[in-house]
């Protein structure tokens, strides 16, 4: 499913991790395009959504915490196998900040401190694979200023 296509009939979930980061202004636009959203807070002890019929996009917002921290944020374990059931559906999801490490995380990659902190503006280039993926379709041959602030890689 393309989700640029068809907004109307698309719901999306955000997967929210603490209360000052929520859906901003990704949530703006994509209201203005159409798509109905749901966000789920995860910090307030919501529970995930159980099904995944009709779930045809999840949004998995940042934190402070890092993805190791399943004692201080049980919530993270648990969105640890709703994330592994996302990848084995093929149902598109967007990580940012600790969205992106988390999916990484259930995808089987290892997500550790990194021996520096990277905070502040950074210009990234997109990979061969990156450059073929729809949600970069015409950025391909720029390369993009991002903010970042993390400790872990």
């Amino acid at each position: 499913m393309c989700l640029v296509t068809q907004p109307k009939d698309v719901m999306i979930y955000y997967l929210q991790h603490i209360a000052i980061e929520g859906p901003g202004t990704l949530g703006d636009f994509l209201r203005e395009k159409g798509f109905t959203a749901r966000t789920i807070a995860l910090y307030n002890g919501e529970p995930l959504p159980k099904d995944f019929d009709e779930m045809q996009g999840v949004v998995i917002l940042g934190g402070p915490m890092n993805v190791y921290e399943e004692k201080r944020y049980p919530f993270l374990k648990q969105e640890d196998v709703f994330i592994r059931e996302l990848i084995r559906r093929d149902i598109p999801t967007l990580g940012l900040c600790l969205g992106a490490q988390l999916i990484a995380k259930a995808a089987g990659a290892r997500v550790s401190r990194a021996p520096v902190k990277e905070l502040g503006f950074r210009t990234l280039s997109l990979t061969e694979e990156g450059k073929k993926d729809v949600l970069f379709s015409g950025l391909a041959d720029r390369e993009l200023s991002f903010f970042q602030w993390h400790e872990d890689t």
